[in-house]
């Protein structure tokens, strides 16, 4: 559970905007290569993991990476932010974030 706990932490801890995954797609290859008989990546970023690539039945998992991703455009004299967002998101489950 340590090991979990550890890479949930690295793996939050990696910034991973839309557009700007690496870091995030980084950590997540590191983790899947302590398991994995085979890791890679491909010429778009995509991030794959092989565990008994001859078994049966075969079984894919996919997901994504990226997360909500704000760039400050201004500050004003009162210390508020005014931002845009990058990639596509819900205002509502901004509030949650840090």
């Amino acid at each position: 559970m340590t090991n979990d706990i550890s890479f949930l932490e690295r793996l939050l801890d990696a910034p991973g905007p839309s557009g700007f995954e690496t870091r995030a797609a980084r950590v997540w290859r590191e983790e899947a290569d302590g398991f994995a008989s085979d890791v890679r990546v491909d010429v778009s970023g995509n991030s794959f993991a092989s565990v008994n690539p001859g078994g049966s039945p075969r079984v894919m998992l996919a997901g994504h990476i990226d997360e909500i991703g704000l760039q400050i455009t201004h500050v004003d004299e009162d210390g508020f932010l005014y931002f845009d967002g990058i990639g596509g998101w819900d205002p509502q489950v901004l509030v949650g974030q840090r």
